[in-house]
C-alpha cells in the first residue's frame, strides 16, 4: 500500500509536471505572444512549434498567422507614410502656387511681380537659381534672376506659351534634391499667363494714350478753328464801319 501511494503520488507530480512543461507553458507563452501583437508589436518570443501535439501545430499556426500581420502592417505603415508624403508635398506645392498667383493678383502686373514669383519659388524648392527670359514685342528682351548660377550644374528649362504663342522660357538650376514636375509646370503656366496679361495691359495703355492724344488734337484743331472764325467775324464786322475811301484801312 505504501508503495502503491508513493508511486501515486510521484505520477501525479509527473502529470502535473509534463502538464506544466508541456501544456501550461505554452499556453502562457502564446497569451504573452497575444499581448504583443495586441500592442502591434510583432517581436514576440517564439513559440515551441515543436511541440508533437496540438499545442504544436498551434503555436505554428500562430507563429506563420503572427508573420503574415507583420507584413502586412508593414505594408500598411509604408502606404500610410506614402500617402502623407504626397499629401505633404500636394500642400506644400498648393501653398506655392498660392502665394504666385497672389503674386501677380494686382491690377497692375509688373517687373517687381515676377522677381517675388521666381522667389517664392526658388525658396520653396531650394534651387540653386532660377531665370526667367521674356522675348517681349516692342521692349526688347528681358532676363529676370533670382539666386547665382553654379556653373558646374545643369540647366533645366520649360517654354513659356500662351495661345500657340511662344512667350519666353523658365530656366533653372536644382540643388541636392529634384524639383517637383508639376509644381515647376504649373508656375511656368501661370507665369505664361501673368506675361500673357502684362502684354495685354500694356496694349490697352497704349490704346488709351492713342485715344488721349486724338481727343486733344481734336480740342485743339476745334480750338483753332473757333479762334479763326471769331477772328474773321470781327474782321467783317470791323470794315462795316469803315468808309471804303479809306483804301489803305481796306487794304488792311
Amino acid at each position: 500500500s505504501i508503495i502503491s501511494f508513493l508511486l501515486t503520488i510521484g505520477l501525479v507530480f509527473y502529470i502535473i509536471h509534463f502538464s506544466r512543461r508541456q501544456i501550461v507553458e505554452p499556453l502562457n507563452r502564446m497569451v504573452h505572444a497575444s499581448h504583443y501583437i495586441q500592442t502591434g508589436r510583432f517581436d514576440h518570443p517564439p513559440l515551441d512549434v515543436e511541440l508533437p501535439n496540438e499545442l504544436g501545430v498551434l503555436a505554428t499556426a500562430f507563429t506563420s498567422m503572427s508573420t503574415d500581420l507583420a507584413k502586412l502592417y508593414q505594408s500598411l505603415a509604408e502606404k500610410v507614410a506614402e500617402k502623407t508624403l504626397k499629401l505633404t508635398q500636394a500642400n506644400r506645392s498648393l501653398g506655392v502656387l498660392y502665394d504666385c498667383l497672389q503674386a501677380l493678383s494686382v491690377s497692375q502686373v509688373d517687373r517687381q511681380c515676377f522677381e517675388q514669383v521666381l522667389s517664392i519659388v526658388r525658396n520653396s524648392e531650394n534651387l540653386v537659381t532660377i531665370r526667367l527670359e521674356v522675348q517681349d514685342s516692342g521692349e526688347g528682351r528681358l532676363v529676370l534672376v533670382e539666386g547665382t548660377e553654379d556653373k558646374n550644374r545643369d540647366w533645366q528649362y520649360l517654354t513659356l506659351e500662351q495661345n500657340e504663342q511662344q512667350l519666353g522660357r523658365l530656366s533653372w538650376q536644382c540643388s541636392d534634391t529634384a524639383v517637383h514636375p508639376q509644381l515647376i509646370e504649373n508656375v511656368a503656366n501661370i507665369l505664361s499667363r501673368g506675361i500673357y496679361f502684362n502684354r495685354a495691359q500694356k496694349r490697352y495703355l497704349q490704346v488709351l494714350l492713342m485715344e488721349e492724344r486724338a481727343t486733344i488734337a481734336r480740342e485743339l484743331h476745334d480750338s483753332l478753328a473757333q479762334s479763326l472764325s471769331f477772328l474773321r467775324i470781327q474782321l467783317t464786322l470791323l470794315k462795316s464801319p469803315i468808309p471804303s475811301t479809306k483804301e489803305k484801312a481796306m487794304s488792311v
